[in-house]
């Protein structure tokens, strides 16, 4: 059953603040945010056509602006490789920025793999599902709470130490 336009941008809206939220964790800075939702929403809605009603949309929505975060990173990677210059300030930069900005807890969870650490925050800031989390992640239930119970292991261990 496919829905219509209409009801299909009011889903989206409705998912704008939770997606902003999480953008701005990914990229660490607003306007990068606000730059990858607008890239999320554009080919969410370019794409609705694809999107499967059984699916929640707004674990596709996740998705889909996850995927984006991960294009915008390879496409910096590759700039930063062509320039040594280039790589130099922003090697400065970044760490200047992650010594004024991070808490003992944010650091722990970017020493977490991706793979940890995408379901932990999907499922405990976000209040995604677990099934949810598992479409987004593109693994079994199982092995997502398998994933979560481990990162959250691991960063008990991190802040004990710390």
């Amino acid at each position: 059953m496919k829905i219509s336009d209409q009801d299909f941008a009011q889903e989206m809206l409705a998912s704008l603040p939770k997606l902003r939220t999480f953008a701005r964790f990914l990229s660490r800075n607003s306007a990068q945010a606000e730059d990858l939702v607008q890239q999320a929403m554009l080919q969410a809605w370019e794409s609705r056509s694809q999107w499967e009603s059984e699916y929640a949309l707004r674990a596709w929505l996740f998705t889909i602006l996850r995927n984006c975060h991960y294009d915008e990173c390879r496409r910096r990677r590759r700039e930063i490789a062509n320039s040594w210059r280039s790589l130099s300030a922003s090697a400065v930069i970044a760490e200047q920025s992650i010594e004024q900005h991070t808490s003992d807890l944010d650091r722990a969870l970017r020493s977490l793999p991706a793979l940890l650490r995408d379901p932990l925050l999907l499922v405990t800031v976000r209040g995604l599902s677990y099934q949810d989390t598992a479409r987004v992640c593109g693994c079994k239930e199982g092995t997502l709470k398998s994933r979560i119970s481990r990162a959250r292991a691991h960063l008990s261990q991190l802040v004990d130490v710390a």
